[in-house]
């Protein structure tokens, strides 16, 4: 889930959020389910701006999506969770 850029691609239903406006926090985890858990800190108002989950890992593993995160400018803090 990309909340900056309000885009959206999963199976599971996440909670909307506004566009967060200045440093937001990424979520990167290997688990869908786990990033779905952790953006749910929307709700309560934390500036989530990226929701990322790599799954099974075959070509992209929990080290690629934070790296992916380190790169943003915007990206103040990284919530990391992987098995």
């Amino acid at each position: 889930v990309n909340y900056v850029r309000q885009a959206v691609v999963s199976f599971a239903p996440f909670p909307q959020a506004p566009r967060p406006t200045g440093r937001w926090i990424g979520i990167a985890s290997q688990s869908g389910a786990m990033a779905n858990s952790l953006s749910q800190m929307v709700e309560q108002g934390s500036p989530v701006g990226m929701a990322l989950s790599a799954g099974n890992c075959c070509h992209v593993d929990a080290a690629d999506l934070i790296a992916y995160l380190v790169e943003e400018p915007d990206c103040g803090v990284i919530v990391s969770a992987f098995e």
